[in-house]
């Protein structure tokens, strides 16, 4: 379910995400003795935050077409 909604939304989530790795790819390589588990908590957080675009399209798209059937 979570999936689907991320792709009823992709133009969204696919220019954000080009966004995170844009900008955490580089603080990321920056920071040369980070902890493996830090990493991959950074990582999990990273990919739970796709939910972001995608909820704030929806509530975009509803405030600006409010009788559009969805």
């Amino acid at each position: 379910k979570w999936l689907a909604w991320l792709g009823r939304h992709s133009l969204q989530v696919f220019s954000y995400s080009v966004c995170l790795v844009y900008f955490v790819l580089p603080a990321k390589m920056h920071v040369n003795n980070i902890h493996v588990f830090a990493e991959v908590l950074l990582d999990i957080v990273l990919v739970a935050s796709l939910i972001l675009p995608a909820t704030l399209h929806k509530l975009v798209t509803a405030h600006l077409y409010p009788l559009r059937k969805r």
